[in-house]
């Protein structure tokens, strides 16, 4: 895996810090004999990222310890301190950590503290490709062997084996509340749970599209001169302003590409931050262009919500600072967005945590311009939605289905196709759980074409054989209507969903999600 560190996260905040750490102790010790300790520093890793869903689990888990078997937990505990000794023996101490979302704090000062410090610290000794990459040199190899054996023992034992018996029904969810901590219903309300470590996180490139004639007030952000004279003048005797009319292109002024240029950068804080609050790390945020890396579990749930916010008429942004100076509540200021008619296209590639970083930078980095926003649709272009996971990829127009709607169906398909056929597992939106019965995963890998009346009809029994209930066959019918062109032909919206749902679905096959909530 790879540490990414602040001078390699591409944003200028990240370059002056950078550039101060190296230089600021040495100005301060010659101009005033002030001497400065840094503490050792460490940064999220692509390991960090893909485990992250696993770790919030086990922390979930362990924040209420009263609740598992003592004896099992404790000697897991001792496996997990030899395991550490190892990992630092062959590599020294471990300079990544893990990602922390909007509840990583709760659950880290719940849980017992070696414990919480080992998966903050060293989640990458859980990955077994540290020590088969050890055992190549002589001096490593009998405590590369060691640690495999261990690593085995550790992970088959782990707290999260207790979801492995749980019953096959929609009561399960009960189940898995009694051994989540109590007094914490905002971290199970939105928190992913997974089964097994993954070594899969998404890169996410977002660009914002037709920027320039946003700027300039042209293409379909123009406005004519009509629709800007207020309706008062229009009703009185002024033939003249009537006649105006041949004038349809509209000089943006300057208040224009501030409100523009304001809204951009407010919105590179914003986006920054909710990435954040929901475990992700971002890498660049410009306003209408985003680089970022997510767990898999949650690339889906991150990128429509910042989506959303990105077409806002009106941007909200809450003062902190003048809550805790005022002490006042919600003070928040609003400010002009972009609007609806503001898109942004985005590619998620979804890629090991060991495949090199700069390679997969630059993949996704050319997907979002050659292959995002090149599909067309009968009301549109761009504004599309693009998964990849090696050479299996969908595209996603945006535009055609209510964001909403569109995270809840690639979801339940996704969490659906990954589960064992009967089985089931859960869905969080907006606080409220939503069963999700498992079924098939044909469903989502299909390789005919679902425009032809002919085909969908065989796909709809196929469908329901495999166990999809009526009322999600109800709601993918309509999308087979639509036609979507894409970079490798004609299709249609449903073709691509299930084909974006497949890709999900190759990421999701070692965590093994039972719970796809909207943050690790």
């Amino acid at each position: 895996g790879i540490i990414i560190r602040d001078g390699e996260r591409l944003c200028f905040h990240c370059l002056i810090r950078r550039c101060l750490r190296n230089s600021i102790d040495k100005i301060l010790d010659r101009s005033m004999g002030i001497k400065i300790e840094y503490k050792e520093k460490a940064y999220p890793s692509t390991e960090t990222i893909a485990g992250a869903p696993f770790a919030y689990t086990l922390l979930s888990l362990l924040a209420s310890p009263d609740k598992l078997d003592k004896d099992r937990l404790s000697k897991w505990m001792d496996d997990l301190g030899k395991l550490k000794g190892i990992f630092s023996k062959i590599y020294g101490l471990s300079k990544a950590r893990l990602v922390k979302s909007s509840s990583y704090e709760i659950l880290y000062n719940k849980a017992p503290k070696e414990v919480a410090n080992m998966l903050d610290k060293y989640l990458t000794a859980f990955y077994r490709e540290h020590y088969i990459r050890a055992e190549r040199f002589a001096e490593l190899g009998e405590d590369a062997k060691r640690a495999l054996d261990l690593l085995e023992c550790t992970m088959k034992e782990a707290p999260t084996s207790i979801f492995m018996s749980l019953r096959d029904s929609p009561l399960a969810w009960l189940e898995i509340e009694k051994v989540l901590p109590e007094g914490t219903d905002r971290i199970i309300g939105s928190l992913c749970i997974v089964r097994s470590l993954s070594d899969y996180f998404a890169i996410v490139k977002s660009d914002g599209d037709s920027m320039r004639d946003l700027l300039e007030g042209s293409g379909i952000h123009q406005k004519k001169l009509m629709d800007m004279i207020p309706l008062s003048i229009l009703k009185g005797d002024t033939p003249s302003i009537k006649e105006e009319d041949l004038l349809t292109r509209w000089i943006p002024s300057i208040s224009y590409g501030l409100m523009i240029s304001r809204a951009l950068t407010i919105l590179s804080t914003k986006t920054a931050k909710q990435i954040e609050e929901k475990g992700g790390l971002v890498v660049y945020s410009g306003g209408d262009d985003v680089l970022t890396m997510i767990p898999a579990e949650i690339s889906i749930q991150t990128v429509l919500s910042t989506r959303k916010t990105f077409s806002r008429s009106v941007i909200e942004v809450k003062d902190r600072f003048a809550e805790k100076v005022l002490r006042e509540k919600n003070v928040i200021y609003q400010f002009p967005g972009l609007g609806k008619r503001a898109t942004q296209s985005s590619s998620i590639l979804l890629v090991d945590a060991f495949f090199p970083l700069r390679k997969s930078i630059e993949m996704v980095s050319n997907f979002v311009e050659e292959k995002a926003k090149a599909v067309r649709y009968p009301s549109g272009e761009k504004d599309c939605l693009h998964i990849v996971y090696r050479g299996r990829e969908g595209y996603i127009p945006m535009s055609l289905i209510e964001i909403e709607k569109l995270k809840e169906l690639l979801l339940t398909l996704a969490l659906g196709s990954s589960i064992r056929s009967g089985s089931w597992g859960f869905l969080i939106l907006n606080g409220h759980v939503k069963p999700v019965r498992g079924f098939s995963r044909d469903v989502v890998e299909v390789k005919t074409d679902l425009n032809s009346e002919e085909c969908y009809n065989l796909y709809e029994s196929s469908a329901r054989r495999a166990g999809v209930d009526a009322e999600l066959l109800r709601q993918l019918a309509p999308l087979r209507e639509i036609s979507v062109i894409t970079p490798r032909g004609r299709s249609c919206l449903l073709s691509e969903i299930l084909n974006g749902v497949a890709a999900l679905l190759g990421a999701f096959r070692e965590s093994r999600p039972l719970v796809l909530g909207e943050e690790v």
